[in-house]
This record gives structure tokens, sequence and C-alpha cells, in this order.
């Protein structure tokens, strides 16, 4: 590979060892990559912008500006390095509201290339000082990556869209961070800073470029929302940009991605029950509109929700997280003994939609998991890098309260909200400050010694409702009122008992449901 270079500036030095690194090859990129993104104003401090706020191992996308010293990356012609910030619109003290919203939306593309392990994909500089990201001795667990997305330093040493260490993730100090990438050489499109981010700190975590026998990189296969690429390879030019062990044609690199990361940080933990018997044990609240969130974070996932329903009508929808899904979903209805139902895995599409009608009442499962596509030799992709987060959304029939035909009271009447498809916004797990200004992050290029610093109305409306046959005698006759005074208190009485007893109904047929799945 003529992208693997051998730095012998640690033959010279008895605490190191030699260390190679990947100077990436150019590439012919579009000179307007952000024509087609949306216009939008970042909805949170994108400096305080957190995947997995207090994971243990971090990675810090690095956008305002840092001094490089006393690292790999200098020599004698080049002790100091200043990296500036990123800078799209040529006013380089300022973040203006568009930079800041393509800030938002590399970390949330990042952040889905990592979702499977226990990582922080953060643009935070935590605390004002390296202790973060420095791990001090093999006893310190507490570590992380700088990933330096920086201008017009790249031509020091190549021409190129990024630069990395490899296999220097959890290494004690930091000579051989950070991983560096070049935005200016990239066209500074958002996409492609992005997959050049992850890629380089896939370096960093051991991993070696996905090629053939005749490029370096490969650049994938097939079209579309489906079109797949390996993030070790080229990921600029498709939509579906996975970790790779080396499934598709020709392929000169057989490594497991997944594995090699994972012993470096491991899995996140399992978010969701995988079997039904388990999700019984846990169903989702009981009403019409159901919701749910949830991440398939390691391969073989199944994730598993339960929900109390009437006969009649269901629908429901999972939506892979934008704007970059690496997860491929396959959504099932199951019956309450766990047969299938319905199942929905549109081909051409990561998203999936089903609807059904319940025959009777009882307690149902949605089950949700990756799934692969087409062949991976040809044109489609396996299972194996089908990961990420998703979220959840169904309208079902209400349980009913037992001996009426009503819903539970308190349950919702309107349909679940259609689930996100194309904000930026963070994660499920991000912890985002309140907004702010940025205006004058920019000048702030720091070194490394420097700081980053209505029940009532409700009730009433039910009760006379419930009372309606005493409010019509209350007209007839001068005794009316305190017949209707005892026919309200009578109705919200009746209403109680009925709140308790739905209380009770639903958890008797979880139960119900339960052990019947595990007497089967």
């Amino acid at each position: 590979d003529p992208t693997l270079h051998l730095d012998l500036n640690g033959l010279d030095d008895e605490t190191r060892d030699p260390a190679i690194f990947y100077m990436e090859e150019t590439q012919i990129l579009p000179s307007s990559p952000n024509a087609d993104l949306p216009r939008r104003r970042a909805v949170v401090d994108v400096f305080k912008l957190h995947s997995r706020p207090g994971a243990s191992k971090v990675l810090y996308l690095d956008f305002d500006g840092h001094v490089l010293t006393g690292t790999a990356w200098n020599d004698a012609t080049h002790p100091t390095i200043n990296a500036p910030p990123c800078d799209w619109d040529g006013a380089p003290n300022s973040f203006s509201t568009t930079e800041q919203s393509y800030i938002q939306e590399i970390w949330a593309r990042v952040a889905e290339d990592y979702a499977p392990f226990d990582v922080d994909v953060t643009t935070e500089y935590v605390g004002g000082n390296e202790d973060f990201l420095l791990r001090s001795s093999s006893s310190d667990l507490q570590y992380g990556l700088r990933v330096l997305i920086s201008p017009g330093i790249g031509s020091i040493w190549c021409s190129c869209g990024g630069l990395s260490y490899v296999g220097i993730y959890g290494a004690v100090g930091s000579y051989y961070q950070p991983s560096l990438v070049f935005p200016d050489m990239l066209s500074n499109g958002v996409k492609y800073i992005a997959e050049a981010a992850s890629h380089e700190a896939g370096h960093a975590f051991g991993l070696s470029h996905d090629g053939t026998a005749t490029v370096g990189y490969y650049t994938g296969q097939g079209s579309g929302e489906t079109g797949w690429a390996p993030i070790m390879g080229v990921g600029y030019y498709q939509s579906l940009v996975q970790w790779s062990k080396g499934e598709y044609s020709g392929a000169n690199n057989l490594e497991d991605d997944l594995a090699i990361i994972a012993a470096r940080v491991a899995y996140r933990p399992d978010d969701a029950p995988d079997t039904p018997a388990a999700a019984a044990a846990q169903p989702l609240p009981p009403g019409a509109a159901l919701s749910a969130a949830g991440v398939i974070d390691h391969p073989g996932d199944v994730d598993v929700f339960a929900f109390l329903a009437a006969a009649g009508p269901v629908s429901a929808s999972a939506t892979p997280a934008p704007p970059s899904p690496n997860l491929d979903l396959l959504l099932e209805l199951l019956d309450p003994a766990g047969a299938v139902l319905a199942s929905a895995n549109p081909v051409g599409a990561l998203a999936a939609a089903l609807a059904f009608t319940l025959p009777a009442p009882g307690t149902y499962f949605l089950r949700v998991s990756a799934v692969g596509a087409g062949s991976p030799t040809v044109t489609g992709y396996s299972a194996y890098g089908s990961l990420g987060q998703y979220t959840l959304a169904a309208t079902v029939p209400p349980p009913l309260v037992p001996g009426t035909t009503e819903a539970p009271p308190g349950s919702p009447t309107t349909t679940a909200a259609s689930p996100r498809t194309t904000t930026a916004a963070a994660p499920k797990t991000t912890t985002a400050a309140p907004p702010s200004t940025t205006a004058a992050r920019k000048g702030r290029k720091r070194s490394d010694s420097e700081s980053h610093q209505a029940s009532a109305a409700a009730t009433g409306t039910a009760g006379a409702s419930g009372a309606g046959g005493y409010v019509a005698a209350a007209a007839g006759g001068i005794g009316g009122a305190s017949v209707l005074l005892a026919g309200l208190a009578a109705a919200l009485r009746r209403r109680r008992q009925a709140g308790r007893e739905a209380e009770a109904w639903a958890g008797a047929r979880a139960e119900e449901g339960a052990a019947g799945l595990l007497g089967g």
C-alpha cells in the first residue's frame, strides 16, 4: 500500500517503537459539495455535543484550532504548527450559523459510525485541558483521541485529505496524536470531512485500508440509498458507508473492523430486550401512540418491544438515524406467542414500515433487527456493518378497560409523530447546552497550555359527560340540582374505579404474556 509509511523518528528514542502512518491519496471531489445541504440553524451549542456522555473513552472532533508541539508531526523545520480553525465562509474569527450547522452534521455522521461502541464522540474540550484525552499510564482507563480538523496545514506533509498513525488509540502519552483531517483538501464538503474523520480515527484504532489488488481504496458498489462502501475505503461517493470485513469481490483486506475496534473500546451495553419473553415484562406504556428509540449495537443484536392492544388496525415504522445512517432495518410484528404476523424490509430503502389488523386483544411485540441487501460480492452488502441508531413509532388500538368499551383513562387519541428523517440534531443520548453564540470562538486559538474555556377542566368535562342524564334531570324540576350533584359524584367515583381496574388489567395482561412465553 503506497499510502503506508514508516516513521523512523522513533528508532532514535529508546522509549518509543517505530510507528507507521497512512498518508491518504488525493481524491477528485466536487467543488461545491454543500450546495444541496439544507440551510438551517444549529439547534444546540455545537461545541458541547456528546454522543455518549459519561463514557470513559472519547473521540474529540476539534474544529476550533490547535497548536502542535512535541508530537510526531513536528520536526526541525516545523517545531510548532499553528493549526487554524475550520472556515467555510472566509471569516476565520467567527462561526456563522451555517458553519455551526455544518459542524453539527459532521459530528452526527461520525457519531453514527461509532454508535455501536462505548465511546463518546464529542466536540467539547472537556475541562479546558488535555486530561480527558491524555492517557497518563497503563492503569489510566479514561482517555481519548483528538481528530484535528484544520485547513491550511496539510501541505506540510501531502496534498491529501488526512493523516493518522496506526494503532495508537489508548497509547500512553500523546506523542502520536492527533489524527489529522484537512477540509480544504476535501472541497470543504461536510460529508467528505465526516468520512475522513471516521476513516482517520479508524487507523488510530488499528485499521488498515480496504482496497483491491488494483486500487488502494475501494469506492463501493450499488447506488441510491443502499449504495455501499467501506469506511476504510472511500466513502465519499456512496450513501451507505459501513465497517467491513472484506466481503466485497476482490477485497485485499479481510480484517474484522468491528473486532479490532472493540478490542480497544468495548461495544456499548445492549439497550433493549432481545426476546418477547423479556420484553413482556416491561411493555411500552399503554395507549394509541407508541414510540421508542434504540441502537443495534453489535452483529446479531435484536431489540423487542411489547405493547398491549385491543383488536384493530396497527401501523408501525422504524427509521435509522439521519443524516447518514449505517443501519438497514427489518421490522416485524409478533403475536402473543411470538409468531410473526407481518414484516417489512423494503428493497432499496433503509427504513421499514408495516400495517396489520390485530385479530384480538392481547400483548403483541415489535421486533427491530438489522439486515443486508443482495449479494456483497455483486452490488449488495451483508448485515455485518448494519449497525446504529433508530427510532420506532406505532399507532395501535389501545387496550380496553375490562367491562367497558372504553380505552384506559389518559390514553392518547392522536397518532404517533413521524420519525425524524432530515434533522441533523443530536441522537437520543446527546446532552447539549442551551443555544449560545460562538462569534468569538475562532479567535480563541488555544495552545496546549490554554484553557478552552389543564387537569381540572378535563375532570369537569369528563364528569359532566358521564352525568349527562343527571343534567337532563336537573332541567326537569326544582330537585334537579341535588340529583345533579349526586350524579356527578357517582360518575367521578366510577371513573376512578375504572382507572384502578385499567391498571390492574394491564399488569395482569403483561404477566400472562410473560408466563405464556416462558411456558412455551
